[in-house]
This record gives structure tokens, sequence and C-alpha cells, in this order.
């Protein structure tokens, strides 16, 4: 009786279960919520970059279009979709990985925040993976 507190308390932060289907897809939830968060945030400094408000470097009117990629990548996530919870993952890194090498140390200011947001997409990966495998036919929880 005392290990379902503990069982149930490793299911929830950074690094959440995957052993059952529902831990399954709250770990793909959270890469859909990154994505959401990313959406948005591009989408309000590309809004602003429109009016000429520039915050950060990097962003610019035809941000918007990297705004709607991952607006896509938070639907067909949080829709248990493998493919594109990896383009999130590695189209995130890219970005920050390029953004470092554009921008140099500007570009690393928010490191706390993006390593979070990496943890998301990483759980992303993990949760839809071990959905499909933990929701194929004759598949039984680890």
């Amino acid at each position: 009786m005392p290990e379902a507190p503990k069982k149930q308390a490793a299911g929830r932060g950074w690094w959440p279960s995957v052993e059952t289907e529902v831990e399954a897809k709250g770990a793909a939830h959270q890469g859909a919520g990154a994505a959401v968060f990313v959406a948005s945030v591009t989408a309000l400094f590309s809004v602003l970059a429109i009016f000429n408000i520039r915050i950060l470097p990097g962003f610019s009117p035809l941000s918007l279009v990297d705004a709607g990629l991952f607006a896509i990548i938070a639907w067909r996530v949080y829709r248990m979709s493998r493919a594109w919870a990896l383009v999130g993952l590695l189209g995130y890194v890219g970005e920050r990985a390029y953004s470092i090498y554009a921008h140099g140390a500007a570009a690393t200011a928010g490191w706390v925040v993006g390593v979070i947001i990496l943890l998301g997409f990483v759980n992303g990966v993990r949760g839809t993976f071990a959905y499909r495998k933990l929701s194929a036919p004759g598949s039984v929880a680890v």
C-alpha cells in the first residue's frame, strides 16, 4: 500500500514515468505544452517585430511561419504523433543552436527556461513512443 503514493508522485515533474498509457500520454502532453509555449512566444515577438519593436534579437515578421510550425507540432504531439514529436525536439534544438551561433551570448540569456522547454520536448518524444508501444494490441504495461 505505501508504494502507490511514491509511484504517483514519480509520474509528475521534470522526468515523468511512462510505464502506463496514462503516464505516457501525460509525458507527451508536456511536449505539446512546450511547443505551445514556443509558438506563443515566437508569435508574440514576431508581431512586435512587425511594429518595429525589437525586444530580443533574431525575431522578424517572418518568425510567424516558425510560430505556425510549432503550433502544428503542438497539435500533432497532443494527438500522439511520434514523428512530429521528433520534429519538435530537433527543430527546437536546431533553433537554439543557430541562435547561439548567430547571436552569441545574447541568445544564452534564457538558458534556464530553455532547458525546461527542452525537457518538455524530450518528454514529448518519450511519451509518444511509450504510448504507441503500450497501446499496441497485446502489449503489457512494464
